[in-house]
């Protein structure tokens, strides 16, 4: 969503980029024609007032305008040689009735100003009046309407005072050109300003591939440093695993062979219950091998005479065997207390506390039933009385595997529960090739660890990647 927005933003960038330089193009030509306009009705009127100026004097000397009326033939003949005179400007010249403002610039081409006004810079002036009252030397000029058509005019009174000499100077085809260039102007300023807001464009899609590659690279090496990070407390973890094992292996000759079936075991029923609970995973199924190494690890602060006598235990001596769920649980509450929250050493505390609990309550240290004991605890406390039914022990020789599913399935609802008991059913081939197999084979404590902790480095491997 965020990806989306961000390009959403890139577009509207711009959109809105290339709005104001299209609104910047049509401003700047506009802009450009009216100053063109400007100049070129000032050079129109430069023009027209010099002709006016100098070609007045001479006009007035070859024709006498008080004695001529208008529509004689004498004035038709004076019409004829006005439409005579060409320039390369395109001016036109003609003779301006002040009384009735009739504008007479050849025999074919009679129009009437009337009340029309002579725009000039001074204001708007009614052209008779102005021109009766100004010096018959004086050149006036402005903007006027000829037919529709807006023209440039210059104009000075004759010596008679009703008529003027006018010179009109018709722009439209400097109109039309600068309507064209502007035109082009504009086509030019459009592409310009689309080949720009392309370029702009790509430079921020370019910035921002940058950034994205940048930051993925960024968050590839954090992530680097965060595995390594977490290859370096799976290193400590697992020292801190194999110290506490091999302090228990020191007391227990048959720890090592023991610590191996457990974690073969509890892997075997939590790979089966996991179709059925959600709580189990890849992880959970790693990590729990390598915790139930720890569920005996009490034991070192239990006395030779206790651990190792191979006859049965007085009350007294049996209350203090059982403190080693105590013990084992307290050392690693202040294990945890020292490196902070990890599911891994919870795992284990549950397990070393609960894993002679009991599914009716009757169990030790807390009395716990039911759910109430933690899951890890209630299928190690499956995998570690087996094992302990089907091992031979100081105290006891070793049972058969029948016999000892004898046992298990009898203390279903009572010691065990009963999905545990059903999984371990369900898996007992498993569970009476593991215990055949490793009968008289000698497993030190640090080669099951180190089997369990090449399992766990691999699970979270895959759950990192």
């Amino acid at each position: 969503m965020k990806i989306k927005k961000r390009w959403l933003l890139v577009v509207l960038i711009s959109s809105t980029q290339l709005a104001v330089m299209l609104l910047g193009v049509m401003y700047f030509a506009d802009w450009i024609q009216q100053q063109f306009e400007t100049l070129s009705r000032e050079r129109a009127t430069q023009n027209t007032e010099f002709l006016a100026g100098n070609l007045a004097p001479q006009f007035e000397s070859q024709f006498d305008l008080e004695n001529v009326s208008r529509d004689s033939e004498q004035w038709i003949q004076m019409e004829k040689r006005i439409a005579k005179w060409t320039t390369p400007s395109r001016t036109t010249f003609g003779i301006l009735d002040l009384e009735t403002g009739q504008l007479s610039i050849g025999p074919e081409s009679r129009s009437s100003i009337g009340k029309n006004v002579l725009k000039t810079k001074n204001g708007d002036q009614i052209i008779g009046e102005l021109v009766k009252q100004s010096p018959s030397n004086e050149v006036l000029s402005g903007l006027t309407t000829i037919d529709g058509q807006q023209v440039v005019m210059s104009l000075t009174r004759l010596t008679d005072s009703k008529h003027a000499f006018c010179v009109v100077q018709d722009d439209v085809h400097n109109s039309a050109a600068l309507t064209n260039l502007m035109l082009l102007v504009r086509q030019l300023g459009f592409g310009i300003t689309l080949l720009i807001g392309l370029v702009s464009t790509s430079l921020i899609v370019v910035v921002l591939q940058r950034y994205d590659s940048t930051n993925t690279e960024q968050k590839s090496q954090l992530k680097q440093i965060v595995d390594e990070r977490s290859a370096s407390l799976m290193k400590t973890k697992n020292a801190i695993i194999f110290g506490l094992a091999k302090l228990a292996e020191s007391r227990d000759t048959d720890t090592g062979e023991h610590l191996e079936r457990i974690r073969r075991y509890v892997t075997i029923l939590t790979q089966h219950l996991k179709e059925f609970d959600s709580r189990i995973d890849d992880e959970y199924i790693a990590n729990i091998g390598v915790a139930a190494s720890l569920h005996d690890i009490g034991k070192v602060g239990i006395p030779d005479a206790i651990l190792l006598k191979p006859g049965s235990l007085t009350q007294d001596e049996r209350f203090v065997m059982e403190q080693h769920t105590v013990i084992g649980g307290e050392c690693l509450d202040a294990i945890q207390a020292k490196l902070g929250e990890d599911t891994f050493l919870e795992m284990a505390r549950k397990i070393t506390y609960g894993h002679h609990e009991r599914w009716d309550g009757t169990g030790y240290p807390y009395r716990l039933s039911g759910e109430d004991i933690p899951l890890e605890a209630r299928i190690v406390s499956v995998a570690d009385v087996y094992d302990a039914l089907t091992t031979k022990r100081p105290y006891k020789k070793a049972m058969s595997h029948e016999e000892s599913k004898a046992i298990i399935v009898a203390g279903t609802g009572t010691q065990f529960d009963p999905e545990i008991v059903e999984a371990f059913v369900a898996k007992e081939d498993e569970f009476r090739a593991i215990s055949e197999n490793q009968k008289g084979i000698e497993m030190p404590a640090i080669m099951a660890l180190e089997s369990s902790m090449t399992t766990l480095n691999a699970a979270t491997t895959t759950a990192n990647q």
